[in-house]
């Protein structure tokens, strides 16, 4: 939000509408993703975020496709734009915990134990804000009760499985 010249709050301008290249380049992009063709997608949304950097569905896109190919660090930036342009995005802050929780897996394997539970920790609350958003998400559930418990936080991690176990008693595994 701005002010105008007569002292009055005004909204932000909407982005500027993608062109006809862009329209294509996003349905590229949502065709590969449906497809799993990560790196395609990719490519497709990197297109668009080019003229519309904070092209919701092209950061979410952008962001899942980088992590399924491994590529976190441009996956956690993607993802976190996406999140702070619109916190509600579905599965945004689901993506982004994943991401998180995959950096931690890296510096826990790396030795790196205390920087590994910090983005355990991170991942966890990514997890805790996605079952704001549903509370029934599973992946969610589960995904949060093992950061917490790999983040060395028992009393916590008790509780989100069992969190987990009552919202999923079928596969209580």
């Amino acid at each position: 939000c701005s002010r105008s010249p007569r002292g009055r709050w005004t909204a932000p301008a909407p982005p500027p509408a993608l062109s006809e290249a862009g329209v294509a380049a996003l349905q590229r992009a949502k065709d590969a993703f449906k497809k799993g063709s990560w790196a395609e997608a990719r490519e497709a949304a990197a297109i668009v975020l080019q003229s519309q950097p904070k092209n919701l569905e092209a950061l979410y896109i952008a962001g899942t496709s980088e992590r399924q190919n491994g590529l976190l660090p441009d996956a956690e930036a993607h993802l976190k734009t996406l999140v702070e342009a619109s916190p509600i995005f579905p599965l945004a802050h689901f993506q982004l915990g994943y991401v998180l929780f995959l950096e931690a897996e890296g510096l826990s394997k790396s030795g790196k134990v205390e920087p590994a539970k910090e983005k355990y920790i991170e991942a966890a609350a990514e997890f805790t804000t996605e079952l704001q958003r549903n509370p029934t998400h599973a992946a969610s559930l589960s995904s949060r009760a093992i950061a917490l418990s790999r983040a060395g936080q028992i009393d916590p991690s008790i509780e989100a499985h069992e969190a987990w176990i009552a919202a999923v008693p079928q596969k209580n595994d």
